[in-house]
């Protein structure tokens, strides 16, 4: 009778626990899936960023320190708040944004949704002002007016006080129509499949599905001393993160990759590399302690990477900037 007692205990522990694994992962919500499915249908990398959630995170002091040494001090950025009432650091709330990648280009199209308060006819007054040249013409598509910025073939669109979308030309007069008429594409099934994994989808997440970003993002890995440790990542198959803040900074990364036997040696790759860093900061003991939390492990053909860090191992981690790149 014991042992049937003890088996029922751990098959009700092990409920409980699979269903707590299961909650960590935040579900996507209706009003998420109604604007992603409103991105470019060959989006190969989508992100969101939420800023509102930041804004109410302590970290977000941080951010805004870096920020405002680099841009919202100057004249120009001064000006051009007192004219238009837009403050970026508190009228701004969300962004979505899809990118499109070109072989025939070193860059991608970008086409980004930003929520927020807009005044656009302070707006667009400051910009008729700047535009001395006359380099941005005026399109009408469906109900709205798409400026286009001759030069880049960039563009802009108010879609109401509340939304302004901007990006590569061709992608806003796709999105503009597709809005109107409530024409919603199909997200692709990979990249479905990737956001619905990501672990924490109200905070920032982006997810990169394509050969050509992985491409891009070896060359830049490669220039970095210790880059040849990631080599593996050219039998990458897809990356995502997310990240959530409030009093802790959330993070969870996850990289699908071709076998598990890449995966593992990917996993042994990035050890090394935070076991490098380690070693450099062997001085500082508080510094390691921040990067042990940083686990790494494989499950089947995938990588994960979790951690968990509050401001003060962030400030820790800082003071070694010049030794961590991705800082």
């Amino acid at each position: 009778m014991k042992r049937i007692s003890l088996f029922a205990i751990l098959i009700l522990m092990g409920i409980i626990l699979w269903r707590c694994d299961q909650e960590r992962v935040e579900p996507l919500s209706s009003e998420m899936v109604e604007e992603l499915t409103l991105l470019p249908s060959t989006s190969t990398g989508i992100g969101y960023i939420n800023i509102v959630s930041l804004r109410e995170s302590p970290f977000f002091s941080m951010l805004k320190e870096r920020w405002e040494n680099r841009h919202f001090h100057s004249d120009e950025y001064q000006e051009f708040m007192k004219a238009t009432g837009l403050d970026l650091r508190k009228d701004i709330n969300e962004i979505y944004l899809g990118l499109v990648t070109n072989k025939m280009k070193d860059e991608p199209s970008v086409l980004m949704l930003i929520h927020g308060n807009f005044n656009q006819d302070k707006i667009m007054d400051y910009i008729s002002q700047q535009d001395e040249d006359h380099n941005i013409e005026k399109e009408t598509i469906e109900d709205f007016v798409l400026y286009v910025i001759n030069k880049d073939e960039v563009a802009f669109s108010f879609v109401s006080d509340k939304r302004v979308v901007l990006g590569n030309a061709s992608l806003m007069r796709d999105w503009l129509e597709k809005y109107k008429q409530r024409q919603k594409t199909q997200i692709q099934p990979e990249l479905l499949r990737c956001i619905q994994q990501l672990k924490y989808k109200s905070g920032v997440w982006f997810i990169f599905n394509a050969e050509e970003v992985i491409q891009k993002m070896m060359e830049e890995i490669e220039k970095h001393p210790e880059g040849s440790r990631f080599s593996g990542l050219k039998n990458i198959r897809d990356v995502n993160f997310s990240m959530r803040a409030n009093d802790q900074l959330r993070f969870s990364g996850l990289g699908n990759f071709s076998d598990s036997e890449n995966a593992e040696l990917f996993r042994d790759a990035v050890k090394g590399f935070i076991a490098t860093m380690k070693l450099s900061m062997s001085e500082d003991r508080g510094a390691v302690d921040v990067l042990n939390k940083i686990t790494v492990k494989v499950r089947n053909n995938q990588v994960l990477m979790d951690f968990e860090m509050n401001q003060e191992d962030i400030e820790k981690l800082k003071k070694h900037k010049p030794k961590i790149a991705f800082l």
